[in-house]
């Protein structure tokens, strides 16, 4: 029988950083979005990992109904970044096949790596 869950302690995201979650949409495209903007919620957890394992840090979700649970794996944690052309926030973007997977744009047009 499987060990309940148990966490330990929790902290928040730093400030100035965001998460990207795994998302698929009605087409079977996949993409990273910050779901934040959503009202979904990240913490990090400290999970125990009981008399067989270590304990581990993880990523824990809270969507917007209230449902938690430890994050999927392939979530990543991404500064914020400021436009210099209008000083709006602009959207990340993490691309798996780039060589620099990283990126920002912003409504304005501009975009920076």
């Amino acid at each position: 029988m499987r060990e309940p869950l148990r966490i330990k302690q929790i902290l928040p995201i730093p400030s100035g950083f965001t998460v990207l979650t795994r998302v698929v949409d009605e087409n079977g495209k996949k993409d990273m979005e910050d779901l934040t903007l959503c009202g979904w919620h990240y913490l990090f957890v400290l999970v125990d990992g009981g008399e067989c394992q270590d304990d581990h840090v993880a990523l824990y979700e809270m969507d917007p109904n209230g449902y938690e649970e430890i994050a999927p794996d392939g979530c990543r944690i991404v500064p914020k970044c400021k436009c210099s052309n209008c000083g709006s926030e602009m959207t990340p973007k993490w691309n798996e096949e780039a060589h620099d997977p990283l990126s920002f744009t912003c409504s304005c047009g501009a975009t920076r790596r």
